[in-house]
């Protein structure tokens, strides 16, 4: 799975450029248009994010494929949870869309509530094709 900075690169534009692109423009055409994009996968919240689980398909006619709507308190969690445990974005996502109904009250999330012993429970299944 690639890194943003590696799709980026691959792309030849930096961060800002692509969220400047009309590549970038058409993908937030197409969420909107779209039932499942119009509020938070967390949290009934409407104004949202475009949040990318993966870089993979990034730039591609596939992008929306890892793309989620989140209010912007849920994605920074996400990434947030990425970059304190060591994770992927992808599996900080996967993570919280296997688990969100314990997540639907955005206020009492706490990544303490997230131990690294439950992350890796989880991880084991996940990674063995469970849920």
């Amino acid at each position: 799975w690639n890194t943003r900075e590696e799709r980026l690169r691959e792309l030849g534009m930096s961060y800002k450029e692509f969220l400047l692109s009309d590549m970038w423009r058409e993908v937030k055409l197409k969420a909107k248009s779209r039932k499942n994009y119009q509020t938070c996968e967390f949290c009934d919240c409407s104004e949202v994010d475009l949040h990318h689980s993966s870089y993979k398909w990034l730039g591609t006619k596939d992008e929306l494929r890892t793309v989620y709507a989140c209010c912007r308190y849920h994605h920074e969690l996400i990434h947030r949870m990425a970059k304190e445990l060591n994770i992927s974005v992808r599996l900080s996502t996967n993570y919280f869309r296997n688990h969100k109904n314990k997540f639907r009250n955005k206020k009492i999330i706490s990544l303490a509530d997230i131990t690294q012993e439950k992350l890796q429970k989880y991880l084991h299944v996940f990674n063995k094709g469970g849920t």
